[in-house]
């Protein structure tokens, strides 16, 4: 069987996949998947909480998460505060107004949240460096 298979992968790999180009783009995400990598959503909360250890206005936080390619609120920036208000809601962060400006801060729950979300994902990556899919 495992000839049958190997057979099979090398006309395919001579066929159907012959032209297929992937960019690094698609790798680093196709590698994230495999390693149990997380939804663009929770990489954005992980982002915003971690940003938040220091306080920040809502526009620092947008632009921070510009600069580590999360564009999930581009062209959208009102949503930024939708989500912000939540997090507020749920006491992971809280916001003061100091001179016209909002300043979001991250709350001791929060950083119990933001503590347990980095230690289950050290333990995914570690699981995952040391599991293999059978190449």
């Amino acid at each position: 069987m495992d000839e049958k298979l190997a057979s099979l992968k090398k006309a395919m790999k001579n066929t159907v996949f012959k032209d297929l180009q992937f960019t690094d783009r698609h790798r680093r995400a196709i590698s994230s998947s495999i390693n149990g990598g997380d939804s663009e959503k929770n990489k954005i909360l992980f982002a915003v909480l971690q940003l938040v250890r220091t306080e920040k206005t809502g526009m620092e936080i947008l632009t921070a998460l510009k600069s580590q390619a999360l564009f999930a609120f581009e062209g959208k920036e009102g949503m930024m505060y939708t989500f912000l208000h939540e997090l507020e809601n749920k006491r992971w962060i809280v916001g003061e107004w100091k001179a016209e400006r909002k300043y979001y801060k991250l709350t001791e729950t929060g950083a119990k949240v933001l503590g347990k979300a980095s230690d289950m994902r050290k333990e995914v990556k570690t699981f995952a460096q040391s599991w293999s899919l059978g190449e």
